[in-house]
């Protein structure tokens, strides 16, 4: 099932590495990332796993086949029998022998803004990444990622939402990231220093689960700020506004029972 496993041995002991690409098949920033290193990268410690994770769905250029692939990395299964959850089984495999995985992902947001997913306790692993914006609380929402299937086995997992998938600049980003992660784990000795620059963190607080259609009634920037009591889409016939000041993200248009209509952020820089 899996198509694409580029894998690299340093000459010294070290960490074992897996990076994602295309986990969502029509977000090829990290494909294309992948594919464009994978015959002139090397490493001088540790191993490294590049994996196209869902390669039906990237050959169709389509987010997954039968569902959300990344909502699939579950110790106990749903029991779909879906393409996804098979191919999400064998992922766990290497998911399970890594210490580290980076998910490269990209947004639908023609205007998005990178940034990093990241659990609270591994904020440090996250904030080194050259990307500005830092999200940590996707775990409380989000079953079933990537990234919280590696921290629920003690290891670090990290997600980077590059920018819109359509723009070019989302490929050079996913470069950039995968070779931060491969010099702060020690795969690569190099005398670079790492300039990450200033972070802006936040933390998801809220989301909005849809029972009918949700249609906003706008199309929200992620990261658009938002005040208490503003509207933001309709639920059915129901309005939906904001229950607190915050930054909007992933608010899309949602068919009934998707779940997953839109999340809040709050600032939680120091």
């Amino acid at each position: 099932m899996l198509k694409e496993i580029y894998t690299f041995k340093g000459k010294e002991p070290g960490p074992k590495v897996v990076i994602l690409g295309g986990v969502h098949g029509n977000e090829v920033c990290g494909v294309n990332a992948i594919r464009k290193l994978k015959d002139s990268l090397k490493i001088d410690a540790g191993e490294l796993r590049l994996i196209i994770a869902n390669p039906k769905a990237v050959e169709n250029n389509v987010r997954y086949t039968e569902e959300n692939l990344n909502r699939c990395f579950l110790d106990k299964q749903k029991g779909t029998g879906s393409y996804e959850e098979k191919l999400a089984a064998k992922i766990m495999e290497h998911l399970r022998w890594a210490d580290f995985c980076l998910d490269l992902h990209a947004s639908n947001s023609k205007d998005s803004k990178p940034f990093v997913i990241v659990a609270k306790k591994n904020l440090s692993y996250g904030s080194v990444l050259p990307i500005g914006i830092v999200v940590t609380g996707f775990e409380k929402f989000y079953k079933g990622g990537s990234g919280e299937y590696v921290d629920s086995l003690g290891k670090i997992g990290v997600g980077v939402e590059c920018g819109y998938l359509q723009d070019e600049k989302s490929t050079g980003i996913a470069e950039q990231c995968i070779f931060s992660v491969l010099q702060t784990t020690g795969l690569v000795n190099s005398t670079d220093n790492i300039n990450a620059g200033n972070k802006e963190i936040l933390d998801l607080v809220f989301q909005y689960h849809n029972k009918d259609e949700f249609v906003p009634v706008k199309e929200f920037s992620d990261f658009e700020p938002v005040k208490e009591g503003q509207l933001i889409g309709h639920d059915g016939k129901n309005e939906v506004k904001a229950d607190r000041d915050g930054f909007i993200i992933f608010c899309r248009k949602r068919k009934a029972g998707y779940g997953e209509s839109f999340v809040l952020a709050v600032d939680a820089s120091d």
